[in-house]
């Protein structure tokens, strides 16, 4: 492992456990086993750590929603991908997953952010695009709300990585079966005709 990975990997183990704001450059070097100084070598400041710990794991969300919206498969289908392609970031990138929902949702980021905004408002966008090609379809009720219906699943999604346990009993693919479930047809049984 290199010192650049190994900074990234200890500033991850601590922002997930004290968040952004409460760690500072020298939590980050003592827990690498170098001088503050020696942080500078690698990167300008924490924002600039932070950035560099959450943008491979934002970048892989929107290139795998990328793909989902493109599949020739029913607006259901896409629909159950995207939440299962949001869902499996959380195999290997936990507690990336949980730094990013602090960074987008409690404003714990530094000036580094702005970059990642575009990437995590593609994100958003691609969602709502993929529940209005449903309303457009007939597949989704025509009275819905593409950009609000978006925000609602994805901040469920994400919320997701304040109590999900990897080393837990329920499978990530239960979790997202049971999401995916929730989003498109709620609570109540169907009823047959």
């Amino acid at each position: 492992m290199t010192r650049n990975e190994e900074i990234i990997l200890r500033a991850t183990e601590l922002f997930h456990r004290h968040g952004f704001i409460a760690t500072s450059i020298e939590d980050i070097a003592d827990a690498v086993g170098i001088k503050r100084e020696g942080i500078y070598y690698y990167f300008k400041d924490k924002s600039d750590i932070l950035y560099a710990v959450i943008k491979p794991t934002s970048d892989a969300l929107l290139r795998g929603l990328k793909r989902v919206v493109a599949l020739p498969f029913s607006a259901e289908e896409r629909l159950y991908l995207a939440v299962e392609n949001h869902l499996d970031q959380f195999t290997s990138n936990h507690r990336q997953m949980e730094i990013i929902f602090r960074a987008v949702y409690a404003k714990e980021r530094g000036n580094r952010s702005a970059p990642l905004a575009k990437t995590w408002s593609a994100y958003g966008d691609l969602w709502a695009e993929l529940i209005r090609s449903g309303i457009a379809a007939g597949e989704f009720a025509a009275n819905l709300d593409p950009g609000l219906v978006s925000r609602a699943m994805l901040g469920s999604c994400n919320t997701f990585s304040t109590w999900y346990d990897p080393d837990g009993e329920i499978t990530l693919t239960e979790f997202a079966r049971t999401y995916f479930s929730l989003f498109a047809y709620g609570l109540f049984e169907r009823q047959k005709h």
